[in-house]
């Protein structure tokens, strides 16, 4: 029986993509940074300081780059403030999980200020035992850092943890780290998600008997 479960956020906790993108398209306009969707796209992929250099001609230094990544962060926050829930059937669902002694923890590419933002509002940052983010990994997903990371935080061999991710990149991250994957379809379509090996599809926590699909996963 699975002992571990690990959340990714954004996409996962949260349907939110789609405001992270806009505040990317209006972070670059700030600096007359103009991009195509497929130039978007291929770049998007990891925490970010390893995002934000992708963007910029010039060689960014250290500082530099961990400040304009929290200036898009920022405009991020600003977008979401108003918008943010978490999705259909979550805060049930780690309920359910705290009830049948199942650990709870959350490996994301997010910095602690939005980890905190997300959390917060949400009201469910009790259920989680462990919290990694991008601060605490040198290299993002899909490297397997945040999830061996995060399995090691719950004492558990990551064979016995089950991840919860929506992009190509997290779901090769947490199956790099040894973990079975339930996949979410808010980030991509349920037919972009066939092409890896997942437990199950979801559109949200309502979709099926998680809780049973967990005890018999191997």
């Amino acid at each position: 029986m699975v002992k571990g479960v690990v959340f990714d956020m954004d996409g996962t906790l949260v349907d939110n993509m789609d405001f992270h993108h806009q505040a990317w398209i209006n972070f670059l306009a700030g600096y007359n940074i103009h991009i195509t969707e497929e130039e978007f796209q291929e770049k998007n992929i990891g925490i970010i300081t390893e995002i934000v250099p992708k963007f910029f001609d010039q060689k960014l230094s250290k500082e530099e780059i961990i400040s304009l990544g929290k200036e898009k962060e920022a405009v991020y926050r600003n977008l979401y403030r108003d918008h943010i829930q978490g999705l259909s059937g979550l805060e049930n669902f780690l309920q359910a999980l705290q009830k049948a002694e199942i650990n709870i923890a959350l490996a994301t590419a997010a910095d602690k200020d939005n980890i905190d933002f997300t959390l917060d509002a949400l009201g469910i940052r009790k259920y989680f035992t462990a919290i990694t983010g991008s601060e605490e990994v040198t290299y993002g997903k899909p490297h397997p850092d945040v999830y061996l990371k995060s399995a090691a935080k719950l004492q558990l061999p990551p064979g016995l943890c089950v991840a919860f991710e929506d992009t190509p990149s997290g779901i090769k991250s947490a199956q790099a780290a040894g973990m079975g994957v339930i996949g979410l379809a808010t980030t991509h379509t349920r037919q972009e998600l066939l092409d890896f090996s997942l437990l199950t599809i979801i559109e949200n926590y309502e979709s099926q008997d998680l809780i049973g699909l967990l005890k018999t996963a191997k």
